[in-house]
């Protein structure tokens, strides 16, 4: 009965490689290019399989521009 097990477990593991590739950090954001942004919270969109969130954020003119962010 273990070697079923094994072969079930290494059979999942390797299903379960493709989930982590769909998140991938690196392939949609540059880590080098992080900067801090404050501004007001005017939304939380919880949305299937993301969330957003809404930020008025001033620019150095004093102009208000919403940014979005997904998490």
């Amino acid at each position: 009965m273990k070697p079923v097990s094994a072969l079930a477990i290494v059979v999942l593991l390797m299903a379960a490689a493709p989930a982590s590739a769909h998140h991938s950090f690196s392939a949609e954001f540059d880590a080098s290019k992080c900067r801090d942004v404050t501004g007001i919270l005017t939304k939380v969109n919880y949305e299937n399989p993301h969330s957003y969130i809404f930020v008025d954020v001033k620019d150095a003119s004093d102009k208000v521009a919403e940014a979005k962010f997904q998490m």
